[in-house]
């Protein structure tokens, strides 16, 4: 799942950099300007980015089934307590 996501992060970082990234709004001043304006809000470009970003991975944290604990492989769950259960003597 993970390498999914990466390639598609990395398809939007080109994608912002040729087509989202202004660099007319770049200015030498103190202010400095931002090259992420969009509809006249500055940075609302990586602002929007992360909250969804952040919704995605909240979606997909909280998307492990409940009934799904059964059905995983012994090694990773275990009934008892670390230390306690020694593999191949049950």
């Amino acid at each position: 799942m993970l390498l999914p996501l990466a390639v598609l992060q990395v398809i939007l970082a080109a994608v912002y950099r040729l087509y989202l990234f202004d660099v007319t709004g770049m200015e030498d001043t103190v202010y400095g300007g931002t090259a992420w304006d969009a509809f006249g809000i500055p940075f609302l470009v990586p602002a929007l980015t992360t909250i969804l970003w952040l919704a995605l991975f909240f979606l997909l944290l909280n998307d492990t089934g409940k009934n799904e604990r059964t059905a995983r492989m012994y090694h990773v769950q275990t009934v008892q307590p670390a230390g306690t259960h020694t593999p191949g003597q049950d």
